[in-house]
């Protein structure tokens, strides 16, 4: 989740890749409330949130600004922000690291997983095989049952908030309908 080790790789080490999977903000969201918060207390974890994202503001006055009063925003906003900012750093030091930085939507990856791993492999000089691709094909039936149910998990201020924070920001095309966890990605969320 903490964009600085792969912005470090792909700024500082010229052999470092990153294969960046972004999950859309519903699904990311989902996941997130059931396996993180579920188990905590919401009262904490919105507290971490915020300080997290005041230090966020210290480092990028400019990113602060689409935010707002990070006092003000409640648990689902808080961690969609972070989400978007984590996601833009690392898709911006990607952006400047020519062949060594590979981004694809888990929702693309979910429905095609054989074509993305192949893809993947053949970014990375790694050889393909049938075992391979039976590994592949076992370890993602799940998948597509996982996007699925994000999907019915979003309440209408959840959606609301997804809305809200991927306004004005490149990630709002990377699916074809941002407020469904379940969407179809964008020719530009499938790889980059």
């Amino acid at each position: 989740q903490v964009p600085g080790w792969a912005r470090w790789v792909l700024e500082h080490d010229p052999s470092g890749r990153v294969l960046h999977i972004v999950r859309h903000p519903g699904g990311f969201l989902s996941s997130w409330r059931r396996r993180y918060v579920g188990e905590r207390d919401e009262a904490r974890v919105l507290a971490e949130n915020r300080h997290r994202l005041a230090l966020v503001a210290q480092a990028s006055p400019a990113f602060a600004a689409k935010m707002g009063d990070v006092d003000a925003l409640d648990l689902d906003h808080s961690e969609l922000w972070f989400w978007r900012y984590a996601v833009e750093t690392i898709d911006e030091a990607g952006a400047r690291a020519t062949g060594r930085y590979h981004r694809v939507a888990f929702e693309a990856l979910a429905r095609e997983p054989v074509a993305h791993a192949r893809a993947i492999f053949a970014w990375l000089g790694l050889a393909w095989t049938p075992a391979i691709e039976r590994a592949v094909e076992a370890m993602s039936r799940e998948s597509l049952g996982i996007v699925a149910r994000a999907a019915g998990d979003l309440s209408a201020h959840q959606r609301a908030a997804i809305a809200r924070v991927l306004e004005g920001s490149a990630l709002h095309g990377w699916w074809s309908e941002p407020e469904a966890s379940g969407a179809e990605p964008s020719q530009r969320g499938e790889a980059r």
